[in-house]
Protein backbone atom coordinates (compact mmCIF):
# COMPACT_ATOMS: atom_id res chain seq x y z
CA UNK A 1 0.00 0.00 0.00
CA UNK A 2 1.32 3.45 -0.91
CA UNK A 3 0.55 6.22 1.57
CA UNK A 4 1.94 9.69 1.01
CA UNK A 5 3.69 11.44 3.87
CA UNK A 6 1.04 14.16 3.87
CA UNK A 7 -1.87 11.77 4.29
CA UNK A 8 -0.38 9.02 6.46
CA UNK A 9 -1.24 10.73 9.80
CA UNK A 10 -4.93 10.68 8.86
CA UNK A 11 -5.02 6.88 8.87
CA UNK A 12 -5.58 5.11 12.20
CA UNK A 13 -4.04 1.64 12.43
CA UNK A 14 -7.43 -0.09 12.03
CA UNK A 15 -8.01 1.85 8.82
CA UNK A 16 -4.60 0.86 7.45
CA UNK A 17 -5.43 -2.74 8.32
CA UNK A 18 -8.73 -2.44 6.48
CA UNK A 19 -7.26 -0.91 3.32
CA UNK A 20 -4.31 -3.34 3.32
CA UNK A 21 -6.68 -6.29 3.49
CA UNK A 22 -9.02 -4.83 0.87
CA UNK A 23 -6.20 -4.11 -1.56
CA UNK A 24 -4.86 -7.64 -1.19
CA UNK A 25 -8.29 -9.14 -1.83
CA UNK A 26 -9.06 -6.91 -4.82
CA UNK A 27 -5.64 -7.28 -6.43
CA UNK A 28 -5.82 -11.06 -6.16
CA UNK A 29 -9.37 -11.17 -7.52
CA UNK A 30 -8.50 -8.99 -10.51
CA UNK A 31 -5.64 -11.22 -11.64
CA UNK A 32 -6.48 -12.63 -15.03
CA UNK A 33 -9.20 -10.07 -15.81
CA UNK A 34 -6.86 -7.66 -17.58
CA UNK A 35 -7.89 -4.85 -15.23
CA UNK A 36 -5.94 -3.24 -12.39
CA UNK A 37 -6.86 -1.10 -9.42
CA UNK A 38 -4.59 1.87 -10.06
CA UNK A 39 -5.97 4.23 -7.42
CA UNK A 40 -7.57 4.03 -4.01
CA UNK A 41 -8.77 7.18 -2.26
CA UNK A 42 -10.61 7.76 1.01
CA UNK A 43 -13.17 10.46 1.76
CA UNK A 44 -15.93 10.95 4.33
CA UNK A 45 -15.03 11.07 8.03
CA UNK A 46 -11.38 10.24 7.41
CA UNK A 47 -10.66 13.16 5.12
CA UNK A 48 -11.93 15.53 7.82
CA UNK A 49 -9.88 13.93 10.57
CA UNK A 50 -13.10 12.75 12.23
CA UNK A 51 -12.81 8.98 12.26
CA UNK A 52 -14.69 7.95 15.41
CA UNK A 53 -15.69 4.58 16.83
CA UNK A 54 -18.24 3.11 14.43
CA UNK A 55 -17.19 5.29 11.48
CA UNK A 56 -17.09 3.67 8.04
CA UNK A 57 -14.11 3.64 5.71
CA UNK A 58 -15.46 5.36 2.58
CA UNK A 59 -13.43 4.68 -0.57
CA UNK A 60 -13.25 5.49 -4.25
CA UNK A 61 -11.48 2.81 -6.27
CA UNK A 62 -10.01 3.82 -9.63
CA UNK A 63 -9.70 1.10 -12.28
CA UNK A 64 -7.52 1.38 -15.37
CA UNK A 65 -10.53 0.54 -17.55
CA UNK A 66 -14.28 0.32 -17.26
CA UNK A 67 -15.49 -2.73 -15.38
CA UNK A 68 -16.81 -5.49 -17.63
CA UNK A 69 -18.57 -8.67 -16.52
CA UNK A 70 -15.36 -10.43 -15.50
CA UNK A 71 -14.14 -7.45 -13.48
CA UNK A 72 -17.51 -7.04 -11.78
CA UNK A 73 -17.58 -10.69 -10.74
CA UNK A 74 -14.00 -10.45 -9.49
CA UNK A 75 -14.87 -7.43 -7.38
CA UNK A 76 -18.02 -9.12 -6.11
CA UNK A 77 -15.93 -12.10 -4.95
CA UNK A 78 -13.39 -9.81 -3.28
CA UNK A 79 -16.02 -7.83 -1.40
CA UNK A 80 -17.85 -10.91 -0.21
CA UNK A 81 -14.56 -11.98 1.36
CA UNK A 82 -13.93 -8.50 2.80
CA UNK A 83 -17.41 -8.38 4.36
CA UNK A 84 -16.84 -11.78 6.00
CA UNK A 85 -13.69 -10.61 7.78
CA UNK A 86 -14.45 -9.76 11.43
CA UNK A 87 -13.43 -6.82 13.61
CA UNK A 88 -12.83 -4.25 10.89
CA UNK A 89 -14.66 -1.01 10.05
CA UNK A 90 -17.31 -1.18 7.34
CA UNK A 91 -15.65 -0.67 3.95
CA UNK A 92 -18.03 1.19 1.59
CA UNK A 93 -17.40 2.69 -1.81
CA UNK A 94 -17.43 2.25 -5.57
CA UNK A 95 -15.22 1.68 -8.61
CA UNK A 96 -14.85 4.08 -11.53
CA UNK A 97 -12.12 5.29 -13.90
CA UNK A 98 -10.18 8.55 -13.79
CA UNK A 99 -12.17 9.68 -16.82
CA UNK A 100 -15.38 9.17 -14.82
CA UNK A 101 -14.10 11.48 -12.08
CA UNK A 102 -13.51 14.23 -14.64
CA UNK A 103 -17.24 14.33 -15.44
CA UNK A 104 -20.29 15.19 -13.31
CA UNK A 105 -21.32 12.20 -11.20
CA UNK A 106 -24.82 12.48 -12.66
CA UNK A 107 -23.28 11.36 -15.99
CA UNK A 108 -21.93 8.10 -14.56
CA UNK A 109 -23.00 4.84 -16.13
CA UNK A 110 -23.87 1.93 -13.87
CA UNK A 111 -20.79 0.86 -11.93
CA UNK A 112 -19.85 -1.58 -9.17
CA UNK A 113 -20.01 -0.53 -5.55
CA UNK A 114 -20.59 -1.80 -2.05
CA UNK A 115 -22.73 -0.44 0.79
CA UNK A 116 -22.86 -1.98 4.27
CA UNK A 117 -21.22 -5.13 2.93
CA UNK A 118 -23.66 -5.56 0.05
CA UNK A 119 -22.11 -5.50 -3.42
CA UNK A 120 -24.19 -4.24 -6.34
CA UNK A 121 -23.94 -2.70 -9.79
CA UNK A 122 -25.90 0.48 -10.42
CA UNK A 123 -25.83 4.13 -9.37
CA UNK A 124 -24.25 3.95 -5.93
CA UNK A 125 -25.32 6.42 -3.27
CA UNK A 126 -21.88 7.88 -2.53
CA UNK A 127 -21.08 8.57 -6.17
CA UNK A 128 -22.36 12.11 -5.86
CA UNK A 129 -21.23 15.72 -5.85
CA UNK A 130 -20.32 15.73 -2.16
CA UNK A 131 -17.87 12.88 -2.71
CA UNK A 132 -16.44 14.57 -5.81
CA UNK A 133 -15.81 17.76 -3.82
CA UNK A 134 -14.32 15.89 -0.86
CA UNK A 135 -12.03 13.95 -3.17
CA UNK A 136 -10.92 17.10 -5.01
CA UNK A 137 -10.41 19.22 -1.90
CA UNK A 138 -9.06 16.75 0.66
CA UNK A 139 -9.09 13.16 -0.60
CA UNK A 140 -6.74 10.77 1.23
CA UNK A 141 -4.42 8.90 -1.13
CA UNK A 142 -3.82 5.22 -0.39
CA UNK A 143 -2.70 4.09 -3.86
CA UNK A 144 -2.01 5.94 -7.09
CA UNK A 145 -1.45 9.56 -7.98
CA UNK A 146 -1.99 12.04 -5.19
CA UNK A 147 -5.65 12.97 -4.95
CA UNK A 148 -4.74 16.63 -5.47
CA UNK A 149 -3.40 15.74 -8.93
CA UNK A 150 -6.61 14.08 -10.12
CA UNK A 151 -8.85 15.92 -12.55
CA UNK A 152 -12.04 15.75 -10.47
CA UNK A 153 -15.09 17.64 -11.73
CA UNK A 154 -16.47 20.10 -9.20
CA UNK A 155 -19.00 22.91 -9.28
CA UNK A 156 -20.23 24.74 -6.19
CA UNK A 157 -23.38 26.05 -7.96
CA UNK A 158 -24.19 22.47 -8.96
CA UNK A 159 -23.51 21.23 -5.43
CA UNK A 160 -25.75 23.92 -3.98
CA UNK A 161 -28.53 23.02 -6.40
CA UNK A 162 -28.06 19.35 -5.48
CA UNK A 163 -28.19 20.23 -1.78
CA UNK A 164 -31.34 22.30 -2.19
CA UNK A 165 -33.01 19.48 -4.09
CA UNK A 166 -31.96 17.00 -1.37
CA UNK A 167 -33.69 19.11 1.27
CA UNK A 168 -36.94 18.76 -0.65
CA UNK A 169 -36.59 15.18 -1.90
CA UNK A 170 -35.23 13.58 1.29
CA UNK A 171 -35.19 15.78 4.39
CA UNK A 172 -38.71 17.13 4.05
CA UNK A 173 -39.98 13.57 4.12
CA UNK A 174 -37.69 12.69 7.01
CA UNK A 175 -39.01 15.42 9.25
CA UNK A 176 -42.58 14.55 8.37
CA UNK A 177 -41.86 10.96 9.39
CA UNK A 178 -40.31 12.04 12.68
CA UNK A 179 -43.47 13.91 13.56
CA UNK A 180 -45.48 10.68 13.54
CA UNK A 181 -42.89 7.90 13.96
CA UNK A 182 -41.58 5.98 17.00
CA UNK A 183 -39.59 7.75 19.76
CA UNK A 184 -36.49 9.49 18.43
CA UNK A 185 -33.14 8.12 19.64
CA UNK A 186 -29.82 9.91 20.05
CA UNK A 187 -28.64 8.24 16.82
CA UNK A 188 -31.60 9.86 15.04
CA UNK A 189 -30.61 13.18 16.56
CA UNK A 190 -27.09 12.80 15.13
CA UNK A 191 -28.25 11.74 11.66
CA UNK A 192 -30.98 14.33 11.27
CA UNK A 193 -29.51 17.40 12.97
CA UNK A 194 -25.99 17.09 11.54
CA UNK A 195 -27.18 15.84 8.16
CA UNK A 196 -29.48 18.76 7.51
CA UNK A 197 -26.90 21.17 8.97
CA UNK A 198 -24.33 20.05 6.36
CA UNK A 199 -26.67 21.00 3.54
CA UNK A 200 -27.54 24.28 5.23
CA UNK A 201 -23.80 25.05 5.51
CA UNK A 202 -23.20 24.42 1.79
CA UNK A 203 -26.12 26.61 0.82
CA UNK A 204 -25.21 29.46 3.15
CA UNK A 205 -21.40 29.49 2.91
CA UNK A 206 -20.59 27.98 -0.47
CA UNK A 207 -18.23 25.45 1.13
CA UNK A 208 -18.40 21.82 2.21
CA UNK A 209 -17.78 20.74 5.78
CA UNK A 210 -17.89 17.61 7.91
CA UNK A 211 -20.81 16.47 10.03
CA UNK A 212 -19.11 17.70 13.18
CA UNK A 213 -18.09 20.91 11.43
CA UNK A 214 -21.71 21.45 10.42
CA UNK A 215 -22.82 20.93 14.01
CA UNK A 216 -20.33 23.45 15.36
CA UNK A 217 -21.36 25.93 12.67
CA UNK A 218 -25.04 25.35 13.48
CA UNK A 219 -24.38 26.48 17.05
CA UNK A 220 -23.42 29.84 15.57
CA UNK A 221 -26.42 30.30 13.29
CA UNK A 222 -29.51 28.54 14.68
CA UNK A 223 -31.68 29.86 17.46
CA UNK A 224 -30.20 29.25 20.90
CA UNK A 225 -33.20 27.13 21.91
CA UNK A 226 -31.91 24.46 19.49
CA UNK A 227 -28.44 24.28 21.04
CA UNK A 228 -29.14 21.35 23.43
CA UNK A 229 -30.14 18.99 20.60
CA UNK A 230 -27.20 20.14 18.45
CA UNK A 231 -24.88 19.44 21.37
CA UNK A 232 -26.40 15.97 21.75
CA UNK A 233 -25.96 15.27 18.03
CA UNK A 234 -22.29 16.24 18.23
CA UNK A 235 -21.70 14.25 21.41
CA UNK A 236 -23.33 11.13 19.99
CA UNK A 237 -21.29 11.34 16.80
CA UNK A 238 -17.99 11.85 18.55
CA UNK A 239 -18.35 9.68 21.66
CA UNK A 240 -21.68 7.84 21.52
CA UNK A 241 -23.06 9.95 24.37
CA UNK A 242 -26.65 11.14 24.69
CA UNK A 243 -28.49 13.81 26.64
CA UNK A 244 -29.91 12.34 29.88
CA UNK A 245 -32.91 14.66 29.75
CA UNK A 246 -33.82 13.42 26.28
CA UNK A 247 -33.24 9.80 27.30
CA UNK A 248 -35.70 10.30 30.14
CA UNK A 249 -38.34 11.64 27.74
CA UNK A 250 -37.69 10.78 24.06
CA UNK A 251 -40.76 12.79 23.13
CA UNK A 252 -38.88 15.93 24.15
CA UNK A 253 -36.01 14.86 21.89
CA UNK A 254 -38.44 14.30 19.04
CA UNK A 255 -39.83 17.80 19.36
CA UNK A 256 -36.33 19.28 19.58
CA UNK A 257 -35.08 17.46 16.48
CA UNK A 258 -38.19 18.35 14.50
CA UNK A 259 -37.97 21.98 15.57
CA UNK A 260 -34.41 22.53 14.38
CA UNK A 261 -35.08 20.68 11.12
CA UNK A 262 -38.21 22.73 10.50
CA UNK A 263 -36.25 25.93 11.13
CA UNK A 264 -33.65 24.99 8.52
CA UNK A 265 -36.23 23.86 5.98
CA UNK A 266 -38.17 27.08 6.54
CA UNK A 267 -35.10 29.04 5.42
CA UNK A 268 -35.74 27.60 1.97
CA UNK A 269 -39.50 27.90 1.93
CA UNK A 270 -40.08 24.21 2.67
Amino acid sequence: MTITAATAPLLPARVRDTTDAALARVDAALEGTGARLVGLYLHGSLCWGEFFAGSDVDFVGVLDRRADTDVIEALRHAHEAIAAEPARPTYDGFYVTEADLARPPADLADHPGVLAGTFAVGRTGDANLVTWHELAERGVTVRGRDAAELDVWTSMPALQAYSRANLESYWLGQVSGLETDKPVLASDSEWCVLGIARLHHVLQTGAITSKSGAGRWALEVVDERHHPVVHEALAHRESGASDAAYDADPEVRRRAVVAVMREVLGEYGL
